[in-house]
């Protein structure tokens, strides 16, 4: 089991992307998955990587990873 609490205030003046990859990043961490965002394996952007990013949608190396941990 595992709760998520997405701060509206602290991402205030977000875009809706950048809400959505924020979403998406926690909930990766739900799934298990760690920061990944060594270069250049982890190059570019994606869920994953720290920081504030405007991604509406896993990346291909969000999904790999999560291929990897839990099967497919």
């Amino acid at each position: 089991m595992a709760r998520v609490v997405l701060d509206a205030g602290w991402t205030s003046g977000w875009s809706q992307s950048e809400r959505f990859m924020n979403a998406g990043h926690e909930l990766g961490h739900v799934l298990g998955l760690n920061h990944f965002q060594n270069a250049p394996a982890h190059a570019g952007e994606h869920w994953m990587k720290s920081g504030r990013y405007a991604l509406s949608s896993p990346t291909s190396t969000d999904t790999s990873h999560v291929v990897k941990k839990w099967g497919n």
